[in-house]
């Protein structure tokens, strides 16, 4: 796509600026999201009440983001997070595990950490393609044990882990320092979601 390519906030805001009322017609239905502060777009889905970006963020701060990684720190994370979207809680990346679940038709789990589990293996395969469920979250790779991370609230982290030596899932802490991806999540009514209908889990 032509839009991915433009380097600059300038191009894409015109590149924007020519499209048809289509475009328009997708940012009401809340399918996509437009950070008008850099002209970035993002796909979006909808999942009990709140809308994901399906993509990791990628607006730049001043300092502590690390654009060739698209990570965040901490002081990075909350700044860059824009007006009506919030770091997701635990409570929301439980009900995202737990909806991969449901489209896997397996067993929901409770703390999610579970080496070398038959349940982590599909659900993290779920979560990294976004032809299973219109969402997508890194995975590292098979020969790292390193883990992927996600700032949530309160300092919480998200992290998934596919590596050669575990599989797990689960929410822990990072320090302040430490560099994250940054997917957020925003809340949205009943009646909205109503008139939503594409890109829906349920």
């Amino acid at each position: 796509m032509l839009y991915e390519k433009l380097s600059t906030p300038a191009e894409r805001q015109a590149y924007i600026a020519g499209l048809d009322e289509t475009f328009e017609t997708l940012l009401h239905t809340g399918q996509v999201y437009l950070d008008r502060r850099d002209y970035q777009v993002y796909d979006c889905i909808f999942l009990d009440n709140r809308r994901w970006m399906t993509e990791d963020f990628r607006f730049e701060v001043a300092e502590g983001y690390d654009a060739t990684k698209g990570q965040y720190n901490w002081e990075a994370a909350t700044k860059a997070c824009p007006s009506g979207w919030r770091l997701p809680t635990s409570r929301d990346f439980h009900t995202l595990l737990n909806a991969a679940c449901d489209r896997l038709r397996i067993p929901h789990y409770v703390d999610w950490v579970d080496h070398y589990g038959s349940h982590v293996y599909p659900v993290l395969k779920c979560l990294a393609s976004k032809e299973q469920m219109g969402f997508n979250l890194s995975m590292d790779s098979y020969y790292s044990s390193d883990y992927v991370r996600y700032w949530g609230a309160n300092q919480a982290t998200f992290y998934n882990c596919d590596g050669q030596n575990e599989r797990s899932l689960g929410l822990g802490r990072a320090n302040k320092e430490n560099y994250c991806y940054l997917r957020l999540v925003q809340d949205w009514g009943n009646n909205t979601r109503r008139r939503t209908k594409l890109k829906t889990l349920y």
